[in-house]
């Protein structure tokens, strides 16, 4: 039977890891599975994707048709 090996990391070690982005890394990885999890969900309930209508959440700013701010 295998043992598991320990795995030390020095405090250079750790910090090499935060500088590359691993904790960006697992965070990706979490939130990949969650969309996962919500697509498969979808799929098992025979559900489509929600869409919110396009004119309730759509805006013009005044400065697009050469109005100031009053």
């Amino acid at each position: 039977m295998l043992t598991p090996r320990i795995m030390k990391l020095h405090r250079e070690e750790a910090q090499e890891y935060v500088e590359i982005g691993a904790l960006n890394g697992l965070f990706v990885l979490g939130r990949s599975m969650g969309f996962i999890g919500h697509f498969l969900d979808q799929k098992r309930l025979k559900q489509g994707l929600y869409r919110h209508p396009w004119d309730d959440i759509s805006y013009v700013m005044p400065e697009q048709f050469g109005q100031e701010q009053m």
